[in-house]
């Protein structure tokens, strides 16, 4: 990421995991709509997009983008 952009990009990237986070539980309650996937997938997603979420954040932390900068 270009280093200026990286807090906005994190806390774009934590606004779409948060949007789409009620669509994972949605498919995970109602697996008969979708066939093609099985339950097990759907149900390992949702505590997969807490890692997503901790990463996302994690970006725009200053701590962060001071350990990841070029001397």
């Amino acid at each position: 990421m270009i280093p200026r952009l990286r807090k906005i990009a994190g806390w774009g990237l934590v606004a779409l995991l948060v949007a789409v986070y009620p669509a994972n539980i949605y498919m995970a309650i109602t697996p008969e709509a979708f066939p093609e996937l099985s339950i097990s997938l759907l149900y390992t997603r949702l505590p997969l997009q807490f890692i997503f979420f901790y990463w996302a954040y994690s970006v725009t932390q200053p701590d962060y983008n001071l350990a990841h900068k070029k001397i």
